[in-house]
């Protein structure tokens, strides 16, 4: 008999063996099928990581996992794939990663390594197709997918949807993989990541789901609590709040005396597995998803206090401790406009008369507009907003435009080119907004193109607006006190709700290279945030007017100027 012959026949036994297991014995199947990633002759074992079997025994399709960093759930997720791959003989699964050279490396280093340390997954392995994209075990299919940059999912079906690092993915290239999964009986789905911001990515899911915090009992005093690092962690000869805590005074404090206290009787409890238990959050709501929040305390004896409060230390925003460390939401004032912010500058009153404005408008079946000018001095005043149905907006527009004495306008050219391009046949200065995401820090671009019917050439008169860098100098504009609106009581808290629903959030971009990006909840609406930019956008388009005689100069100088 052949080597070939013979592998082929231990192949069909071992995957008759694996019928032996089912989705409710997947930790033993990892047990028994892999070895540990510190001693490859010793199976692998949960211990120290105890709070992942109840992740693994939950047989709900959809799991939700908000974690800290460097907790062990990639290391997990990677295993519990490979062992349904080999349970259920004949699945597909996608498993994502923010960025395709991510998902290389961590199949080099994460998976491959796996699979070659068992002798149960490396006879299954078809060495045809065996690369960082896809894996054949048996009769199982693996693929290893980024999001940044890709326009879409892979046309495949799958039953096993595994999103690792989720709020650094490409939100919309993931939603896209949910058609994937509709054909399949099992349609199950993982999503794991460290939070960025509350409603946001990995957080919104885990708030849309039945939520499950590890609790500890106090070996002391039995009571029951969950560990908090602020509340609960303490520093010997040390009272004050831990944020106080920075890389300048360490040193002054017992740091590395750093223990956790139960809330009641005040002494450190134990904290290992037998003193644990998962508690559901929310048991009276339906979610089709189960959720875990895993926090440092859950593995004790990989992650101490004295750690933490070390931890807290190396950032420069106190954000990303909470949020990588803590493996909770946390946002600062570099992630957003606050609702304050916005209200603040809402002033009632008229503004100074006789002004040459500009306009800015978020189109869609509701039109969001905004009007207003830029003095002399550099002040910004927004004196009408309004909300227009696509129906009217033509007639409504001419109407503004007469009565704010409109020089320039901006307005998005999605998803309507042609409205666009035949409201600019009768508006010289009307541009057509295209979102581009550059590295320059210029934040816009005009771009114009006469017509020149001869060549087939059309015209075009449209702005490039670098999206983040313009969402950046929006907000820094504002914080500097350079806007005030006229307030508005129809439109005022509509106008907050969207300016303060838009984050600005890090992402990987197609390089690896993380970078911060402005996005939208997930349930949110942002429209006059849109209409806002385009209008100081349009604001620094056309420079500064003071009067209205000034308007036929400023729109022939503006012109003349983009020609230069």
């Amino acid at each position: 008999m052949s080597d070939q012959i013979f592998q082929s026949h231990q192949e069909r036994l071992r995957s008759g063996a694996s019928n032996n297991f089912s989705l409710a014995t997947v930790p033993e199947w990892i047990e028994r099928n892999t070895k540990s990633p510190k001693d490859l002759a010793e199976p692998y074992s949960f211990l120290d990581h105890e709070y992942q079997l109840q992740i693994l025994k939950d047989l709900s399709p959809e799991k939700v996992v908000r974690k800290c960093s460097q907790i062990g759930i990639s290391e997990l997720s990677v295993r519990e794939v490979l062992a349904i791959a080999r349970i259920i003989d004949g699945m597909t699964a996608i498993y994502t990663l923010p960025t395709a050279n991510f998902a290389s490396t961590f199949v080099k280093t994460r998976v491959d390594p796996i699979i070659a340390a068992s002798e149960e997954l490396r006879l299954a392995v078809n060495p045809n197709l065996d690369n960082s994209e896809i894996k054949q075990l048996g009769n199982s299919f693996l693929h290893f997918k980024g999001t940044i940059g890709a326009a879409a999912a892979i046309s495949v079906p799958s039953d096993l949807n595994v999103h690792d690092e989720f709020d650094f993915s490409d939100l919309a290239v993931l939603t896209t993989y949910e058609s994937r999964l509709t054909h399949s009986k099992y349609k199950m789905r993982r999503e794991f990541s460290t939070p960025t911001l509350d409603d946001f990515g990995i957080s919104a899911s885990f708030k849309r789901s039945r939520r499950h915090w590890n609790l500890c009992k106090c070996h002391h005093c039995n009571e029951w609590f969950l560990p908090s690092y602020f509340d609960h962690v303490k520093i010997p000869g040390y009272d004050g709040d831990l944020r106080h805590i920075t890389k300048h005074n360490i040193h002054v404090y017992r740091w590395e005396e750093a223990f956790l206290i139960c809330p009641k009787c005040g002494k450190s409890p134990e904290l290992g597995p037998e003193h644990r238990n998962w508690v559901l959050e929310n048991p009276t709501e339906s979610h089709a998803a189960t959720g875990y929040q895993i926090q440092p305390f859950d593995a004790p004896e990989i992650i101490t206090p004295a750690y933490l409060v070390n931890r807290s230390t190396k950032y420069k925003r106190y954000a990303d401790f909470t949020n990588f460390n803590l493996g909770l939401p946390a946002q600062d004032d570099d992630n957003a406009l606050s609702k304050q912010e916005i209200e603040k500058l809402h002033v009632p009153g008229n503004f100074p008369g006789g002004m040459i404005c500009c306009m800015g408008a978020d189109m869609g079946l509701t039109n969001h507009i905004t009007i207003g000018f830029k003095d002399y001095l550099g002040k910004r005043y927004v004196v009408h907003r309004e909300r227009v149905a696509l129906a009217d907006f033509e007639k409504r527009k001419r109407e503004l435009a007469i009565q704010y004495r409109v020089a320039v306008s901006v307005m998005d050219s999605q998803p309507y080119v042609d409205l666009v391009m035949r409201l600019q046949n009768t508006d010289p200065n009307l541009y057509g907004a295209v979102y581009t995401n550059s590295k320059n820090v210029t934040t816009f671009t005009v771009k114009e193109q006469e017509e020149e019917p001869e060549e087939g050439k059309l015209p075009i008169r449209q702005v490039l607006v670098n999206r983040n860098k313009a969402f950046d100098d929006l907000m820094s504009t504002v914080r500097r006190g350079e806007y005030a609106i006229k307030s508005d009581e129809k439109e005022d808290e509509t106008f907050v709700q969207h300016c303060t629903d838009m984050k600005r959030v890090q992402k990987f971009d197609q390089d690896g290279e993380m970078h911060y990006v402005w996005v939208k909840s997930t349930d949110g609406q942002d429209h006059y945030f849109h209409s806002m930019l385009y209008l100081h956008t349009a604001m620094d388009m056309a420079g500064v007017a003071t009067h209205t005689t000034a308007m036929p100069t400023l729109v022939r100088s503006f012109k003349q100027s983009r020609k230069l």
